[in-house]
């Protein structure tokens, strides 16, 4: 297994998962994986340095932790080494699984940043952490042209009814220009509000090696999107799709399986 002294850095470990617990609750998980394992010499000190799962590793950095209906938070090996995290669909991962994780050293445990397991070609992701920055700016673009075009109706339509036609075109030029400006800059705004969340993935695709991680996105694989049986897996996604789509040079479209997405291509 990888090692790594930075402890800001993400890096690549690979292993069998054992011991897997999960929670939906603010519940001491590290105490309770300590109490359950065969391991007799694991994390010394880790238990009574965690307060539940929101809490301070012993001199680490807060763990992005939270108790909520979205998310569950987990602990386990993967291999030897201790392994804590949360995502939505967590409760898919178990005992035995053969996976890949993208992880950050926090003292004597790992926090992963996600969980890919290729037996199914299944990722977890941090939730809004399924796309690069190219593919987010592009999104808030989109949403900001669609509102220009509404407003661009929406605006001539009102000129017509109150002025009666022409008469006021130099106020419906006024408005629509001031709207369009509002709209690409909240668009921008926004855009760079959520570029935490897309360098974090793209540091993730990096560390996975996938290709061209400025460009990939995730969403429109999203497990939740597919599978009707299952609730509460926002956080996982088919990669391969988007991996097989994008070496073929197609963009996988939203709620469309690869299947959809080349028979509407054809």
């Amino acid at each position: 297994m990888q090692e790594n002294t930075d402890e800001e850095k993400m890096f690549l470990i690979e292993g069998t998962i054992s011991e897997f617990i999960a929670a939906t609750r603010m519940v001491n998980l590290l105490e309770e994986l300590k109490v359950g394992s065969s391991a007799q010499n694991v994390a010394a000190g880790i238990a009574g340095a965690v307060g539940g799962m929101a809490g301070l590793v012993s001199n680490a950095a807060m763990l992005e932790m939270y108790d909520g209906e979205r998310v569950e938070n987990f602990a386990c090996y993967i291999d030897d080494k201790i392994v804590i995290g949360q995502f939505s669909g967590a409760f898919m991962l178990n005992d035995g699984d053969q996976v890949k994780a993208v992880v950050t050293k926090k003292d004597d445990v790992l926090y992963a940043h996600a969980i890919l397991r290729p037996k199914d070609k299944l990722l977890w992701l941090p939730l809004e952490a399924d796309s690069g920055y190219n593919v987010v700016f592009s999104r808030m673009m989109k949403l900001a042209l669609g509102l220009t075009i509404f407003a661009t109706v929406f605006f001539w339509i009102m000129l017509m009814i109150v002025s009666g036609g022409v008469a006021g075109f130099h106020i419906y030029i006024y408005a629509l220009l001031f709207d369009t400006l509002l709209g690409f800059s909240l668009a921008a705004w926004v855009a760079n509000d959520l570029k935490p969340l897309a360098l974090r993935a793209e540091q993730i695709f990096t560390v996975l090696g996938f290709p061209d991680v400025e460009t990939l996105n995730m969403r429109p694989a999203c497990y939740a999107l597919h599978h009707d049986n299952v609730d509460n897996a926002e956080s996982v996604y088919h990669y391969q799709w988007v991996l097989d789509a994008h070496a073929r040079g197609e963009k996988l479209r939203l709620g469309k399986t690869p299947v959809d997405n080349s028979e509407k291509k054809s």
